[in-house]
């Protein structure tokens, strides 16, 4: 897994509040550079901004095909260097799954146990222990979270959090913040953008909630489940 998933404290500050300020220092982007998108820092964004972080990771170098002298063509040649790659630009939706078995406590900054898949082309799913899925190849992804409660207790405050990078290691990042104005079921939900590696990356999903009563489980009613969707969106 991309790391311990942090709690919402570490992302959001506290409930209810405003994000912390960014850390000042030499090449510190001015405040009001957290609503720009493609300028935001790490941690939480304002509604809308895809939040894109100020540095990437830099890809390796792509290997260079070589076909000895009188070779003969090779079907799967084809199918890996061009067929395949073609048909993963073409596609969108990369990934789509959600919880649909068991709930679980969103008292505890854990990945969502993502437990039905709808849609995972390229196999990059992988359930317990692990919950996450893994980047087939380079490229920007846009992340999609909703979180879905059961019941939650008036005051508090419903987190989405997205984590990705590499396995052991990679960065969190708050995605969604919805306060509790009175005690009912409560959805919520945030897009987040972030450029993975392919075969290396991973992705995961977490729903967290701060209040001072109740000990709230994520829903699994039809139509009111949490989930991630995950979109492959440019080189």
């Amino acid at each position: 897994m991309p790391g311990p998933v942090p709690s919402y404290v570490a992302l959001f500050g506290l409930a209810g509040g405003s994000p912390p300020p960014p850390p000042p220092g030499p090449g510190s982007p001015p405040a009001d550079a957290r609503a720009v998108p493609g300028a935001a820092l790490p941690g939480f964004f304002t509604p809308g901004d895809p939040g894109l972080p100020l540095t990437i990771p830099v890809p390796p170098a792509p290997v260079v095909p070589f076909f000895a002298a009188g070779s003969e063509p090779d079907l799967a040649d084809f199918t890996r260097l061009i067929y395949d790659n073609f048909w993963f630009l073409s596609q969108r939706v990369v990934f789509r799954g959600r919880q649909a078995g068991a709930g679980q406590s969103m008292l505890i900054a854990s990945p969502l146990k993502i437990d039905t898949i709808d849609e995972d082309p390229f196999n990059g799913w992988s359930g317990s222990p692990n919950w996450y899925w893994t980047a087939p190849y380079n490229g920007w992804y846009q992340i999609t979270l909703t979180g879905f409660a059961a019941t939650l207790s008036a005051g508090g405050a419903l987190f989405l959090v997205v984590s990705g990078g590499a396995v052991g290691g990679g960065a969190s990042y708050g995605v969604a913040q919805q306060n509790v104005q009175t005690a009912h079921g409560q959805g919520s939900s945030g897009t987040f953008w972030l450029y993975l590696l392919g075969g290396q990356d991973v992705v995961q999903a977490s729903v967290q909630y701060d209040g001072s009563a109740g000990a709230p489980m994520t829903s699994v009613t039809a139509g009111q489940q949490s989930g991630m969707e995950i979109c492959w969106a440019a080189l």
